[in-house]
C-alpha cells in the first residue's frame, strides 16, 4: 500500500471511529434519560406546568351513522362550558392588567350579547367587572351562560380579550395571555340527528337526559362499536393551549362508521306516504317495513305514533313488535292465511280443485262460530262451495278454516302434525333487534304456539289464536315468495368503518333455501297476484297499479288488551313488486280504536311503489306535463356548482351569470334562473335544502336545530335566538 493510500485509509479509520464513539455515547443518554434520569426529567417538566393532571380518561371519537348512499344520518357534536379563575395568579391585579381588561372587555361582552341575546352588552360588561374585581370570590365564573360549540369557541379565543400577550412577571421576557391562561372549559358532547325523525327509532338513542328516556336502536345495540376505546393520559398547558395527550400504550381508538342500508329517497316516500294515511284515517300507530327482496337489505323503517296533539312521531319500533302500554301482542290476521295455505298444499292433502262448503259465510266449526267479512255474508244462501284460489283472493275466513279443519283438525297428533310444517317455513325466526321501549319478553314477541285446543286451532288459520307474529317476521315470510322460496333474514347495518375504510362488511343470512316446492310456491304467487287484479281480490280497489305490478295480501285483527277486550283494530298489507327489475317487499301495519280494513294500507303500498317507479324512470325535461300542459321545472337554492352539474345531466337551461359560489333560484318556465349570494347571512338559506342550510350556518358559528317531520324539502321558515337558529322545512 503506497504512503497517501495508507494515510487516507488511517483517517477513515479515524472517523468511523469517531462516529462510532458518538453513536455509542447518544444510545448510552437515550437509555439514561428513559430509564435514570426519566423520573427527575418529568418531575421537572410537571414542576413548570402546575396545572398538569395525571392520569385522566380521555375519549374517543364516536362512530357516525351514515345512510346506504354515505350521507350522515348521525354525528357528535362537541359543545364546551366556559369559566374564568379571576383569583388566579396570572391575572392578579395590576396597572397594565388592569388597562388590558379595560380595553378589550366592551368588545367580548358585545360578542356574548349577540351570541347569546339574553343580556345587553352594558350589563355583560357589568357583571364580568363585578367578577374580576372580586378575585378569589369568582375563583369559577361562568363567562357564557350556555354551552357554545366548537366553532363559537375558536370564535371567543380569537378575541383580542383573549389573544392580546403582556409579562406575567417582571423577570420573565416572555409576554403571555393572561386571560386565556385563566380560562378553563368542560367539555360537553351531543349526539345530532342530521334528519330529524328521519329512522328514528331505527338509528335510535343513546343518552338518557330524564327517567322516560331509554337507550333504543342502532345507538344501543352497536354502543361498543360507535364508542370506541377510551385512552388513557394528562392534560398540560403549553404556553396559552391546554391539550390533552394520550400515554404511549393508552392511546385512544376511535369508534366504528357504522353504515346502513336505509335509502333516503325511499324512507322519506315511505315515511310521507304512511304519515299521510295515519292522519286520513286517525288512526294510533303505524309501521312500514321496505326490503330489497334479493339481498335482504331493509331500504326503508318507519314507526309512526300519534301524539296527544295529533302529530305524528316515531315514538315506538313497532315494526320489530314494540307495542304500547297494557296492549298484547296483535294477531297478525288474514295476512297469516297465506303460511297456512301453503302448508296445505304443500302437505299434499289438498290441491288447486279442493273445495269446501262456506255455506252463508258464517259456519260453527270445533264449537266455535266463524265469520267471514259481511261482504261475504249471505243470509238468504243454503251453501257455496270455495276452493284454495277464492278462498285466498276474497279472504274467506271459513274456507280457510274448514280446508285446515278437515286436513289436521280432527285429533291432537294432527294438529301437531301441521304445526310442524309450519314450523319447516321458519316464520317464527327470531329478528335480533332488541329496540323495544316496554321490553316486551321475547317469548311473547315471536310465537306460533302449538296449541293442539281445537278452537285454537281452528282460530289460528286465520291468524287469530295464538299467533304472534310481528310485521318484520311476516315480511321476511313474503319476501321468500317474491325471492323465488329463499328465505333470507333482513338486515340494515352494512358495514363498519374506520378512517373511510371497510373494516367489516355484513351479508343476507339464508334462513330457509327453500320453504316450499317450486308447484306451490307458484300456485300461491299466483293468488297473492290475483288478490290485487282480480275485481273480487280484497285490494283491488286500493292496490291495483296501472304503473307497477303489486302483489301481496290484506290482513284485519282486533287488538286487546291484558284483559282480552277489544280495544282498536289492526289493519295490514303485505307483498311485493318490481322496480328497475329488482323486485321489493313492502308490509304497511295500521292500529287504531276506529274499524280498519287491510285494504286501506294497501293504498299506502300502492303510493310507495309508484313513487319508487317513477324515481327510477328518467324522463326528459320536454316530457314533463300535468294534464297536457307543461310542468315547471322544480328547482332549490344552494351551491351553484351542484345546481349546474344537475342541470347539465337533466337538459335543463340556467340563465343568468355570476362568480357566486351560493346562488338563489328561481324557476320559470322550462329554466332555471340564477342570482349569487353576495354575503350569506341566516336568511340566506330559505329555499335551500337542509344540508346546505346546515353547512352554511355552522361555518357562519350558528347552533343548528330542527323543527320539521320532513327533511327533504328546502327551508322555508327561520326562527333565531342570538347564534341558536331554528328551521322548518316544507
Amino acid at each position: 500500500m503506497s504512503p497517501v493510500k495508507k494515510t487516507i485509509s488511517n483517517r477513515f479509520a479515524v472517523i468511523f471511529g469517531i462516529i462510532v464513539i458518538l453513536f455509542m455515547a447518544t444510545v448510552v443518554k437515550l437509555v439514561s434519560i428513559r430509564y435514570v434520569e426519566g423520573e427527575e426529567l418529568r418531575n421537572k417538566v410537571d414542576a413548570l406546568n402546575p396545572n398538569k393532571k395525571s392520569n385522566i380518561k380521555i375519549s374517543a371519537n364516536r362512530g357516525g351513522i351514515y345512510a346506504a348512499n354515505g350521507e350522515l344520518l348521525s354525528t357528535t357534536f362537541e359543545y364546551r362550558n366556559i369559566f374564568i379563575d379571576f383569583g388566579a395568579e396570572c391575572i392578579r391585579h395590576t396597572k397594565e392588567r388592569d388597562s388590558l381588561f379595560n380595553l378589550h372587555l366592551p368588545q367580548l361582552a358585545k360578542w356574548l350579547s349577540h351570541t347569546f341575546g339574553d343580556k345587553t352588552a352594558k350589563e355583560y360588561e357589568k357583571s364580568i367587572t363585578a367578577a374580576y374585581r372580586s378575585g378569589n370570590k369568582a375563583r369559577n365564573y361562568k363567562l357564557c351562560p350556555q354551552r357554545i360549540s366548537y366553532r363559537q369557541y375558536e370564535e371567543l379565543l380569537g378575541l383580542p380579550f383573549f389573544t392580546t400577550k403582556i409579562k406575567i412577571q417582571g423577570k420573565d421576557k416572555e409576554k403571555k395571555t393572561i386571560f386565556r391562561r385563566a380560562m378553563t372549559d368542560t367539555k360537553e358532547y351531543e349526539r345530532f340527528y342530521i334528519f330529524g325523525e328521519f329512522a328514528k327509532q331505527t338509528i335510535g338513542n343513546n343518552i338518557i337526559k330524564g327517567e322516560k328516556e331509554r337507550r333504543y336502536g342502532i345507538e344501543k345495540e352497536w354502543n361498543d362499536s360507535l364508542t370506541g376505546k377510551t385512552g388513557l393520559g394528562e392534560s398540560v398547558l403549553i404556553g396559552d393551549m391546554r391539550i390533552e395527550r394520550c400515554y404511549k400504550g393508552k392511546e385512544t381508538i376511535d369508534g366504528y362508521d357504522i353504515h346502513t342500508t336505509l335509502d333516503i329517497g325511499t324512507q322519506n316516500i315511505a315515511d310521507e306516504a304512511l304519515r299521510k294515511k295515519l292522519s286520513e284515517l286517525g288512526a294510533a300507530t303505524g309501521c312500514l317495513l321496505l326490503m330489497h327482496s334479493r339481498t335482504g337489505e331493509l331500504r326503508a323503517i318507519v314507526n309512526l305514533q300519534q301524539d296527544s296533539n295529533g302529530k305524528y312521531s316515531e315514538q315506538i319500533n313497532m315494526a320489530f313488535g314494540d307495542i304500547l302500554p297494557n296492549e298484547n301482542i296483535p294477531q297478525p290476521g288474514s295476512t297469516f292465511k297465506v303460511p297456512v295455505m301453503m302448508a296445505l298444499l304443500e302437505s299434499g292433502k289438498i290441491d288447486l280443485n279442493t273445495e269446501v262448503d262456506v255455506e252463508d259465510g258464517i259456519i260453527n266449526l270445533a264449537g266455535t262460530e266463524i265469520k267471514d267479512d259481511k261482504d261475504h255474508q249471505f243470509p238468504d244462501r243454503k251453501s257455496h262451495f270455495a276452493k284454495p284460489e277464492e278462498i285466498i283472493v276474497t279472504s274467506l275466513n271459513t274456507g280457510i278454516s274448514k280446508l285446515l279443519w278437515n286436513a289436521y283438525g280432527k285429533t291432537p297428533e294432527q294438529r301437531k302434525e301441521f304445526y310442524d310444517l309450519l314450523y319447516k317455513m321458519n316464520l317464527d325466526t327470531k329478528i335480533d333487534f332488541r329496540t323495544s321501549i316496554y321490553n316486551i319478553s321475547e317469548g311473547s314477541r315471536h310465537s306460533i304456539s302449538p296449541s293442539t285446543n281445537a278452537v285454537d286451532f281452528v282460530k289460528m288459520s286465520y291468524g287469530y289464536g295464538k299467533v304472534r307474529i310481528p310485521p318484520i317476521n311476516m315480511l321476511m315470510f313474503y319476501n321468500a315468495i317474491a325471492n323465488d322460496g329463499k328465505m333470507i333474514k333482513p338486515f340494515f347495518v352494512k358495514s363498519l368503518n374506520r378512517d373511510g375504510k371497510e373494516i367489516h362488511r355484513f351479508e343476507a343470512e339464508v334462513i330457509n333455501p327453500k320453504i316450499c316446492s317450486p308447484k306451490t310456491l307458484g300456485q300461491i304467487q299466483t293468488m297473492l297476484e290475483k288478490v290485487v287484479d282480480d275485481e273480487h281480490g280484497t285490494a283491488y280497489r286500493r292496490a291495483k297499479s296501472d304503473v307497477v305490478k303489486i302483489a301481496g295480501k290484506t290482513g284485519t285483527a282486533q287488538i286487546h288488551n291484558k284483559d282480552m277486550q277489544i280495544t282498536g283494530y289492526q289493519a295490514s298489507f303485505v307483498g311485493y313488486f318490481p322496480i328497475d327489475g329488482e323486485m321489493y317487499s313492502c308490509i304497511v301495519v295500521m292500529r287504531g280504536k276506529s274499524l280498519l280494513y287491510g285494504s286501506a294500507s294497501a293504498s299506502v303500498v300502492k303510493e310507495v311503489a309508484e313513487k319508487m317507479f317513477l324515481n327510477n324512470t328518467r324522463f326528459g325535461i320536454d316530457q314533463m306535463s300535468i294534464d297536457g300542459n307543461e310542468m315547471k321545472v322544480p328547482s332549490k337554492s344552494g351551491n351553484y356548482a351542484e345546481l349546474k352539474n344537475a342541470a347539465r345531466k337533466l337538459g335543463i337551461e340556467i340563465s343568468g351569470n355570476t362568480d357566486a359560489e351560493w346562488v338563489k333560484t328561481n324557476a320559470e318556465d322550462n329554466q332555471v334562473k340564477v342570482a349569487g349570494i353576495a354575503q350569506v347571512n341566516v336568511n340566506s338559506v330559505k329555499d335551500m335544502g337542509l344540508k346546505d342550510a346546515v353547512y352554511l350556518l355552522e361555518k357562519a358559528g350558528y347552533t343548528v336545530r330542527l323543527n320539521t317531520d320532513n327533511c327533504i324539502g328546502t327551508v322555508q321558515e327561520i326562527k333565531q335566538n342570538g347564534k341558536y337558529v331554528e328551521l322548518t322545512l316544507k
